[in-house]
């Protein structure tokens, strides 16, 4: 399962390092997030999968997920994590709160927004995100609105 938090201080500079170009916060990045303030208590699930997929059907997938605010702060992105089950009861996880101790080999995404966004204690926001596929290849594209 695909899960995300709301992420602030981590700089987008580490992106714009890369030459300074928009586009660079079209995709998303796998790193090590270590420097980060989770803006609520939890993550929320976004997508999930079965495999394997004998029913050969589409692994795209779509989701929105709503967030409230508990302080002010500069929205720069959102962390995402998965969770997986190998075996009846053998899992795997990089999820904060259950992460699998040990495990160094998997590391979190995270989903930049091109515009710093500003919200106050009590805001919600909403993160609408779409995982597409075609012949070419897997992509996301997303966006958020702030209430």
């Amino acid at each position: 399962m695909e899960r995300t938090c709301i992420i602030r201080e981590w700089t987008i500079f580490t992106i714009f390092s890369q030459g300074h170009v928009i586009n660079n916060m079209d995709q998303i990045y796998v790193v090590y997030l270590s420097k980060y303030i989770p803006l609520f208590s939890s993550t929320k699930p976004v997508f999930t999968f079965e495999h394997p997929n004998f029913t050969n059907s589409s692994n795209e997938r779509s989701a929105t997920v709503e967030f409230d605010i508990d302080r002010k702060a500069d929205l720069m992105g959102f962390g995402g994590y998965f969770d997986l089950q190998l075996y009846k009861n053998v899992m795997l996880s990089i999820e904060p709160s259950t992460h699998t101790p040990g495990m160094v080999s998997w590391f979190p995404a995270v989903i930049p927004l091109r515009d710093q966004l500003r919200v106050g204690e009590n805001d919600k926001i909403r993160l609408k995100i779409d995982r597409k596929e075609d012949a070419g290849g897997v992509w996301y594209e997303w966006h958020v609105e702030q209430q």
